[in-house]
């Protein structure tokens, strides 16, 4: 093969892949602002929602400070002022972006606010009419809020919920100064600073099930800390603390601070933000000017991300100096902050939000620019190198080994990380006989459902590839059912007992705890979901009216009724990762089945498909409960269907297959797996970009999976990010079928990518030289 035609084949993939990927969300830098001189002195973003698409912060001119909110390019400001009125300052910005908080007015006569659909509240102070209050941060739905009440000598750290606002605890001995600046995304876990003293030193705090908790510093230097931000769990903080270099970043985890390091020359920064996960941090500098902003991640280290912009994702920040990075979206995608910009006449204070890709798509883009600055160097006059070389190289090895270089990054960071692989879930099919996923944890790691043999099925937890059963009987023994693991995997729910008498279960660090019923006549009661916490179980009970869904929290569990008309019957399937949306099934004037969904006390029924039988159950719900998906009766027999903002629509379904349903749906929504109960290979998965695919063919075709003797028959689960998937089959050794369950993990289509030109490159030189649920 030419040399011309290497460096086609190698553009093509680059080019396939920038349009499969990256055309929803290249690499880009802007400015937050539209006219830098009309704004003021200063444009200062403090927050960015969880998606990425709303920044707010606040801008400064003649004195007075503005509340902004940018979204789509446009910085407008906010009416924040009792009466009307900008002033006033925007510090943090619900999920959605539909949320922000703040304080209106100016220094010394702030109140702290909420502002929601144009319209301003006053969250109120704790009892001093002198002091004022500052809003710092929100949950990811808005219904939490943190800050602090300032008078003349005392901070004081609040929380406010259902409009009423509550003063933080104080370490033990008082504390002259609390100030609370971010909440988790569930609003469980708050982080913040306390000092004993009004002017003494601080120590970064955290506050959670109404305990204060002083987090330490840095071993070396002036003991003194300060916690900026928390991932969307609460198990990760982030801040500033004082060490033997001066002020530093930290990240805590596990009850440990550790310090992530200074770029070069800094004496002076801080980690203000971090990623849902906890694994990407960003930073910058205390001092106003100077190049300082940061990104950090256990496997890189830390970055000077104005350099990465330019260097990696091939940006233009010229006249740019970047000085701190405040705020980062949910998926680490996103990423604002502030510095200066020089536009040639007069330096401005403004801000700029960047997005940056997955690594592998930016070394992809490296990569095809290679290619076609190779191809242009060797055709045109100004090749000076002897004919042949490239500084001694050959020129037929250079494309390879320059494709080699840019892919150890992938393979490093990208690739490494998240192969594409594909396993059964047991050691020993025999001993265990069978094994059904039903759920997987948020991040893939925790895989859990039942077993069974002999007519018995076992409660069971799958991780690093040992499968456990689980004590949940009321004797202390293993029968029942596993049928929804919270985010991190800690806490598992479902039934156990025997197989006349069982009862919903929570089991947590070895131990079940037994829930109850709804005090009706018959069976037990069966949980089958959790909230990503743990703090919300929903599932079905008998009561005085008939089988009703119920929710569980703090101990209590309440019924959630039913749809109106038919027999009085419900059950839940689903909860939303905040607790606060549930789904199921329930009789109606409709018919004997209706999905319903569940949200602020009201249940409402979701329809059915058109055409045949009226009868549709949900089973899937996205994090935020606006996604709903699982299956009806349309014309052509049962279909999976994805609901959204009140419209049902049908997915389609493999060729051949009957009763399919869609049981689960990745975090965003955009992501649909599914199978079906009747049909060898049904498992499925749905995108709207390419319809309904035979996961099994994806899996063999795409990912280049050897699944001989297999047959995926359901997808029940996946995780928060779409990339691990579990269901069930049937396993052939060649001697025996088991009915067996599996996990795959699939990486981002771009390290696919990667992997397979890196295979065609090397290929190319060797040629040359359950009822409520299954």
């Amino acid at each position: 093969m030419t040399r011309e035609r290497l460096n086609l084949v190698a553009s093509v993939l680059a080019v396939l892949t920038a349009s499969a990927e990256l055309t929803a969300g290249p690499p880009s830098f802007q400015g937050i602002w539209d006219d830098p001189e009309s704004w003021g002195y200063y444009c200062d973003a403090m927050d960015v929602s969880g998606d990425g698409s709303v920044v707010v912060g606040y801008t400064g001119s003649n004195g007075l400070d503005a509340a902004f909110v940018w979204t789509n390019g446009v910085m407008t400001t906010l009416d924040i002022q009792p009466g009307g009125g900008d002033s006033g300052h925007a510090y943090g910005v619900s999920g959605d972006g539909s949320v922000i908080v703040g304080s209106a007015g100016q220094y010394a006569a702030d109140g702290a606010y909420r502002w929601e659909s144009g319209t301003c509240s006053l969250l109120g102070a704790l009892g001093d009419p002198n002091s004022v209050s500052r809003a710092a941060g929100a949950s990811s739905d808005g219904s939490v809020i943190v800050g602090y009440v300032a008078s003349a000598d005392h901070h004081q750290a609040f929380r406010w919920s259902d409009g009423a606002i509550t003063a933080l605890a104080e370490p033990p001995g008082g504390a002259a100064r609390c100030e609370a600046f971010r909440v988790s995304g569930d609003g469980s876990v708050i982080v913040g600073l306390c000092s004993e003293t009004f002017h003494g030193n601080w120590e970064a705090v955290c506050w959670a099930d109404g305990a204060v908790t002083s987090l330490g510093d840095l071993p070396g230097g002036e003991f003194e800390s300060a916690a900026a931000s928390v991932s969307a769990d609460g198990s990760v903080i982030v801040g500033m603390g004082t060490g033997e270099d001066g002020q530093e970043p930290f990240r805590w985890a596990n009850g440990v601070m550790s310090g992530l390091g200074q770029m070069p020359g800094q004496r002076w920064s801080g980690a203000w933000d971090v990623s849902a996960d906890g694994s990407i941090v960003v930073g910058g500098s205390l001092l106003r000017g100077e190049k300082g902003a940061f990104i950090w991640s256990e496997a890189t280290g830390m970055l000077d991300l104005q350099d990465l912009l330019v260097d990696q994702y091939g940006l233009d920040l010229t006249g740019w100096t970047l000085t701190r990075a405040t705020a980062i979206s949910d998926d680490g995608k996103t990423i604002v902050g502030w510095g200066t910009y020089n536009d040639g006449e007069l330096t401005y204070n403004d801000s700029w939000i960047a997005h940056i890709p997955e690594p592998a798509t930016a070394a992809l883009l490296g990569i095809g620019a290679v290619c076609l600055a190779r191809r242009r160097r060797d055709s045109g006059p100004g090749c000076s190198s002897p004919r042949g070389s490239v500084k001694g190289i050959g020129r037929r090895r250079f494309l390879p080994l320059a494709l080699i270089v840019l892919a150890i990054p992938i393979l490093s960071s990208t690739v490494i990380a998240s192969a594409p692989s594909f396993q059964g879930l047991w050691d020993d099919p025999r001993a265990w006989g069978y094994f059904r996923a039903q759920d997987v944890s948020a991040d893939g790691s925790v895989v859990v459902g039942y077993s069974g043999a002999m007519g018995v099925d076992h409660a069971s937890r799958w991780v690093n590839g040992v499968v456990t059963s689980l004590e949940t009987g009321s004797s202390g023994d293993d029968d029942g059912q596993a049928l929804g693991v919270s985010g991190n995997g800690s806490v598992v729910v479902g039934y156990g007992g025997s197989l006349t008498s069982h009862e919903a279960f929570r089991w947590e660090g070895g131990a079940a705890s037994w829930l109850g019923d709804l005090g009706g006549v018959g069976e037990g009661s069966v949980a089958t979901s959790i909230s990503s916490d743990g703090s919300v179980i929903v599932g079905y009970s008998p009561s005085a009216a008939g089988v009703e869904a119920f929710c569980w929290v703090d101990g209590v569990m309440s019924g959630l009724g039913d749809l109106p008309g038919g027999v009085f019957e419900s059950g839940a399937t689903r909860v939303s990762a905040d607790g606060s949306v549930v789904i199921g099934v329930s009789a109606s004037a409709n018919g004997e089945q209706e999905a319903f969904r569940w949200a602020d006390g009201v249940m409402t029924g979701l329809g059915d498909l058109p055409g045949g039988d009226y009868q549709s159950c949900a089973y899937g719900l996205s994090a935020d409960g606006s996604v709903v998906v699982g299956v009806s009766e349309g014309e052509n027999g049962f279909e999976p269907f994805r609901w959204v903002a009140g419209v049902m629509s049908g997915l389609g379904a493999l060729p051949g297959q009957q009763q399919c349903a869609a049981w689960d749906v990745s975090a965003d929504g955009s992501i649909v797996v599914g199978g079906s109960l009747l049909s060898d290979n049904g498992a499925f998965i749905w995108t709207e970009e390419r319809g309904v695919l035979c996961l099994r063919d994806l899996l063999v075709d795409e990912y280049g999976m050897d699944l001989t003797g297999w047959s995926l028959n359901v997808a029940s689960a996946i995780s928060d990010d779409g990339r691990t998937i579990v269901g069930w089959g049937d396993f052939d050794d060649g001697e025996t079928e088991y009915s067996v369950s599996w996990i795959a993990h699939i990486p981002e289509p771009t390290s696919v990518a990667a992997l397979v030109a890196g295979s065609l490159l090397f290929h190319l030189k060797r040629r040359r030289g359950h009822a409520i649920r299954p």
